[in-house]
C-alpha cells in the first residue's frame, strides 16, 4: 500500500488557547458550572506563566477524588485509577461535568508508575525513576458530520464531544469502566474503558450505532494533550518511520530527553491492525507538539453498529513499547477480555474475522525483539503455518519459543494444526564480552601483577569485579578495568583469577586463569654454638640464608635483623646480592649472651628500600 503524508486540515489551536482550555478545565472542578463561558480572543502568556499553569494543572490532578474500583456508591467528579501488570496506573475520567476538549468522559486524564522502574537513559544505559506525566488529557472522543478532522476545539460546532454523562458503572471484575450513551445527531454513542490484570495497556471502545433512518457518514476523531508538552518526541513508528502516516499501525513518542533521562513514560498509540477493514483517516503526530491527533470514516446503514478500537501503551523504554505495540496489534487474547462475541464482530478497524474451519496462529514478540513473516496466520485442520523468523533487538538473543509451543526452531513452522495457537518469541539480554587479558592462564607471576580485563557490551557495563580465589578483590565501573595484585600477599603456589563483567540490564558474563605464584623466597637455617680460647668460652650464631630467586625480582640488599628476648628488631649487617655464592651466604652473630633468647629474620628490599620479602624467623 502507497503510503500517503496525512495533511494538515485544520490550524492548531495557539498556546493561549491550550492555557484557557486547561483554566476552564480547573474552575469547573472546583465546583464553578462555566460550560458556556465563551472563548475568544488571544491571551499571550509569559513563560513564568506557562510554568504556573503547568503546576496547577498537576496540582489539579493530585486533587481529583480517587474511587475505590471495588466500592458501589457512585463516581464523583474525577478520575478513578486502575494499575496494569507492569505497575503503570491509569486515571480515568469519570462523571466530567463541564465542558472540555481533552479531559472529557473516558479520556485519561494521567498514567504514572506506581512504583520506581529502570528507564532507560540516552545513552542506552537504565537508571531507576517513578516515571508520570504521560497525559495531560489523553482519548476525548469526538464526532463530526461535516468532515473536520482536526483538533478538537471546546464549544466548536464542527465536534460533538462525549462528555457530560454521568458516572460509568463497572464490569469485568471491576476492570473495566462502562460510560452511558449519549445521541450525537442520530447517532448513539457509548464507550468502554478496560485494564488488564494480566497484560500491560488501557483499551478503549468506542461504540457507535445509526439510529437514524438513512445511510450517514461521520468522521471519529481523537482530542489529546501529552505531558511531554513542547519536549514531544516522535521515537519510533510501525514502518519504522519517525513520522506518523495513515498507513502506520502505532505511534510511538516520549518526553525528550534532558541530559541523559526523560522523566516521562515513553507512550506507544496503537490506532489501527494490518488488514482493517476501516483504517485511519487521518494521522497527525509531531515533534514538539503535544496534541496529536487521528481520525476515522465510518459510514452505518440504519440500525447498524461498528466500534472504533484503540490502545495506549505506557512503559518505561522505547524497546518495550515498540515490542508491546507489534504484539497489540494482532490482538493476543488478552486484548479481547471483557468483550462479548458481538462487540468483537463489531471491531472495524482491526482484522479479526476468520477464515471458516480454520484455526488463527498468532505469533507475538515479547520484549527487546519482533517477528518477521506473517504474524497472524489461519491454518486448516492439520494445515502448517508459513515460516515465521524472532528477531532479537541489538544487545539481545533469541530465547526460544513459548506459549502454543514451545522450543527453539528459528525461522519456525508450525504443523498439523489443531487448534488455535498464540505462539511467544522469548528474548534475552545478550551477555556482554569480557576476557581477563593478563595475567595469561597457566604463567608463573611474582611482586606486583597487572590484572587487566577488556569487556563490551551493547547497553553498556554496570561493572566489572575481579577476584582471588574466589574473593572479591577489586571492582571498576568505567574502564580501563584493571588493578594491581601484590602477590606476596599471597602463598607461592597456584591462584584462581576470575574477572566478571555485568552490564545494564544485569546480565553477567565471566573469564578466568589459573596463575602461579613464584616469588623471591629466603630460607633461613642457624645453630648457637660456643667458641673457647683457653678457659673463656663465648656463645656465637651461625646463620645460613637460602635465596631462590626464580623471576627477575630486583633486590637491592638483604638485611640480617636480630631480636634479643622480644625486644625490636635491629639490623645486625646488610648483604649485598652479589656476595652471594651459589643464592647462599652465611652471617656469624659473634656478640650473643649465654643468658639471652635471640630471634633471627632475613629481610630483602628493593632500590627504594622497601622490604619486598621476608624470611622465616628463627630462635636461638
Amino acid at each position: 500500500m502507497k503510503k500517503t503524508k496525512v495533511s494538515k486540515r485544520t490550524r492548531r489551536p495557539n498556546r493561549s488557547m491550550k492555557i484557557l482550555n486547561g483554566t476552564i478545565t480547573l474552575i469547573a472542578l472546583l465546583g464553578f458550572c462555566l460550560a458556556s463561558l465563551p472563548l475568544s480572543g488571544d491571551i499571550p502568556l509569559t513563560e513564568k506563566q506557562l510554568i504556573q499553569k503547568k503546576i496547577k494543572r498537576k496540582q489539579e490532578k493530585k486533587n481529583r477524588h480517587k474511587t475505590d474500583p471495588s466500592a458501589s456508591t457512585p463516581f464523583s467528579t474525577g478520575a478513578i485509577s486502575l494499575v496494569d501488570f507492569s505497575g503503570m496506573e491509569w486515571f480515568l475520567n469519570t462523571n466530567i461535568t463541564f465542558s472540555t476538549s481533552s479531559s472529557a468522559s473516558a479520556a485519561a486524564s494521567d498514567a504514572t508508575f506506581t512504583t520506581a522502574v529502570m528507564a532507560t537513559t540516552s545513552g542506552g544505559g537504565l537508571t531507576s525513576s517513578t516515571l508520570n506525566d504521560a497525559f495531560d488529557g489523553y482519548n476525548t472522543l469526538a464526532l463530526s458530520f461535516n468532515g473536520s478532522t482536526g483538533i478538537v476545539r471546546t464549544g466548536s460546532s464542527s465536534y460533538h464531544i462525549f462528555n457530560q454523562n454521568g458516572p460509568p458503572a463497572l464490569e469485568y471484575g471491576n476492570r473495566q469502566l462502562v460510560y452511558n450513551s449519549q445521541v450525537m445527531d442520530g447517532i448513539r454513542v457509548s464507550r468502554k474503558v478496560f485494564v488488564p490484570q494480566d497484560d500491560s495497556f488501557c483499551r478503549w471502545l468506542n461504540i457507535f450505532t445509526n439510529q437514524d433512518s438513512v445511510v450517514r457518514t461521520f468522521n471519529v476523531i481523537t482530542s489529546n494533550n501529552l505531558g511531554s508538552d513542547s519536549n514531544t518526541r516522535i521515537f519510533a513508528s510501525s514502518d519504522g518511520t519517525l513520522s506518523a502516516e495513515t498507513s502506520d499501525y502505532w505511534v510511538g513518542t516520549m518526553q525528550n530527553y534532558s541530559g541523559s533521562t526523560s522523566p516521562d513514560p515513553r507512550i506507544g498509540h496503537v490506532l489501527q491492525g494490518p488488514e482493517a477493514p476501516v483504517g485511519l483517516l487521518s494521522a497527525d503526530f509531531s515533534n514538539g507538539d503535544d496534541n496529536p491527533y487521528w481520525s476515522y470514516s465510518l459510514t452505518l446503514d440504519p440500525g447498524e453498529t461498528a466500534i472504533i478500537m484503540n490502545f495506549a501503551v505506557a512503559l518505561a523504554s522505547k524497546a518495550a513499547v515498540t515490542a508491546k505495540c507489534e504484539a497489540l496489534i494482532v490482538l493476543p487474547e488478552t486484548t479481547l477480555q471483557g468483550m462479548t462475541a458481538e462487540e468483537i464482530s463489531r471491531i472495524v478497524n482491526f482484522n479479526i474475522v476468520e477464515e471458516p474451519d480454520a484455526y488463527r496462529v498468532t505469533f507475538i514478540a515479547g520484549e527487546h525483539g519482533s517477528i518477521s513473516g506473517r504474524t497472524r496466520q489461519n491454518v486448516a485442520e492439520n494445515g502448517s503455518t508459513r515460516p515465521v523468523t524472532a528477531v532479537p533487538d541489538t544487545g539481545y538473543t533469541f530465547n526460544g519459543w513459548s506459549g502454543g509451543y514451545t522450543g527453539w526452531d528459528n525461522p519456525l513452522t508450525i504443523s498439523r494444526v489443531r487448534s488455535n495457537l498464540t505462539i511467544r518469541a522469548d528474548f534475552t539480554n545478550m551477555a556482554p564480552a569480557v576476557i581477563l587479558a593478563t595475567p595469561l592462564n597457566n604463567t608463573a607471576v611474582f611482586g606486583t601483577v597487572v590484572v587487566r580485563a577488556h569487556a563490551t557490551d551493547d547497553s553498556g557495563i554496570m561493572d566489572v569485579v575481579f577476584s582471588i580465589d574466589g574473593s572479591a578483590v577489586h571492582s571498576d565501573t568505567s574502564p580501563p578495568y584493571t588493578f594491581n595484585w601484590n602477590t606476596l600477599t599471597a602463598t607461592d603456589g597456584p591462584h584462581l583469577l576470575r574477572v566478571l563483567a555485568r552490564d545494564a540490564a544485569g546480565t553477567t558474563a565471566t573469564d578466568e586463569a589459573t596463575v602461579l605464584v613464584r616469588n623471591l623466597v629466603i630460607a633461613l637455617t642457624g645453630t648457637r654454638k660456643q667458641a673457647s680460647a683457653w678457659i673463656i668460652r663465648r656463645d656465637y650464631a651461625h646463620l645460613g640464608i637460602a635465596v631462590e630467586n626464580p623471576g627477575p625480582v630486583a633486590v637491592s640488599d638483604y638485611q640480617v635483623c636480630r631480636s634479643e628476648n622480644g625486644a625490636e628488631f635491629v639490623v645486625l649487617s646488610t648483604i649485598s646480592p652479589s656476595s652471594l655464592v651459589n643464592n647462599n651466604a652465611e652471617y656469624l652473630d659473634r656478640y650473643i649472651e649465654s643468658g639471652s633468647r635471640y630471634t633471627y629474620k632475613v629481610t630483602a628490599r628493593d632500590a627504594s628500600g622497601t622490604i619486598i620479602r621476608v624470611s622465616n624467623a628463627i630462635e636461638l
